[in-house]
């Protein structure tokens, strides 16, 4: 089994996620943040799955993006393991 480290790094005035959808190779993520995943993108993004990137999908949102209008998931650092 491999074990590896997951971390974006959602960053900003709170750098926080709030919303998580998984899509793929991708995971779409809303929040709080003005960087993610070494990028500069305003609380919402598009994160590779394997590297913790954020890809070229920029939509740019003027707004925090909330999921039902309540934090309910947090992204500091997640371990992902392969079996």
């Amino acid at each position: 089994m491999a074990v590896s480290s997951w971390n974006p790094n959602a960053t900003g005035q709170y750098g926080y996620v709030d919303a998580i959808v998984p899509s793929g190779s991708l995971v779409y993520v809303g929040g709080s943040f003005s960087t993610i995943g070494g990028q500069a993108r305003n609380n919402l993004a598009a994160i590779d799955t394997t590297t913790g990137l954020a890809t070229s999908w920029d939509p740019n949102p003027n707004s925090v993006l909330a999921d039902g209008g309540q934090r309910r998931h947090h992204l500091r650092g997640r371990q992902v393991h392969d079996d």
